[in-house]
């Protein structure tokens, strides 16, 4: 379906988007995630899936 990359995000970035995953799962809304580390064990993306594990919501996809 849809994967949804926040590069490179910042510490304060980062603590945004887990706060919003977190208010999503309280909504009922639950999806897949994952990150990528650099060598340091730094976060380089964190990504959301928007695919089968997607309960809670719909993806429409607009007409062309």
């Amino acid at each position: 379906m849809a994967r949804l990359i926040f590069n490179h995000p910042t510490e304060k970035q980062l603590k945004h988007i887990r706060k919003a995953e977190e208010e999503l799962s309280k909504a009922g809304v639950t999806f897949d995630t994952g990150s990528n580390f650099d060598s340091d064990k730094v976060i380089v993306s964190r990504d959301w899936e928007l695919d089968w594990s997607l309960e809670g919501a719909i993806i429409k996809e607009e007409a062309k």
